[in-house]
């Protein structure tokens, strides 16, 4: 099982990332722990390294497993289930189109670098303000916890990332130890039978 950085693919060293272009348009430098992860790091969206099997009934991959931010992290004790991570480009899409104007954006210094399967709502931010630089959080707006919405969850992206897990019900974990397999040079594992009986 994967865990931390094992979820992430290396940035190839002759791809550079453009930091001017979004700086500009903040009007800011973002925090020296992103900026040294995005450079490291392929961060866009479908990038992250989840175990895929091929579903030949439909002609389609599906992820075995997905990633959880590590129990017991989060205010709440709320469910946190990391989609994906945002390219410095859609970064600044968003923004430009809706965050900008936000109370997380005017009030916090929040920048939206990822989206979450659970909550579905919401995502994950970078606090990028004065008193909140590299600090990750995570915002869900239609929050039925305990506690605010929008809830620090690591001091900054390094701790965020090593706090991933492989998440899979015990069910499938069960049905996926006997019937999934793997060759070498293979993009997908196999399934063996049918597990969605």
């Amino acid at each position: 099982m994967k865990s931390g950085f094992g979820f992430l693919k290396n940035r190839p060293l002759d791809n550079p990332v453009d930091f001017q272009t979004i700086e500009q348009a903040l009007g800011l430098a973002l925090p020296s722990l992103y900026r040294l992860f995005a450079q490291s790091f392929i961060l866009e969206e479908d990038q992250l390294a989840l175990d895929y099997y091929y579903d030949s009934e439909i002609e389609m991959p599906f992820a075995l497993s997905s990633i959880e931010y590590g129990p017991g992290d989060i205010p709440g004790n709320s469910e946190l289930n990391i989609l994906d991570f945002y390219s410095l480009e859609k970064i600044l899409f968003l923004w430009k189109g809706v965050e900008e104007k936000e109370d997380l954006w005017q009030d916090k210094r929040l920048l939206k670098i990822g989206m979450c399967a659970i909550p579905a709502d919401g995502g994950i931010y970078l606090g990028v303000g004065p008193d909140n630089q590299d600090e990750i959080w995570r915002v869900s707006w239609d929050w039925g916890g305990e506690g605010e919405p929008c809830a620090k969850i690591a001091e900054n992206i390094f701790e965020f990332v090593r706090g991933f897990e492989t998440s899979a019900g015990d069910e499938l974990k069960k049905q996926y130890k006997e019937k999934v397999s793997m060759n070498w040079g293979d993009t997908y594992w196999t399934i063996n039978g049918d597990i969605r009986q």
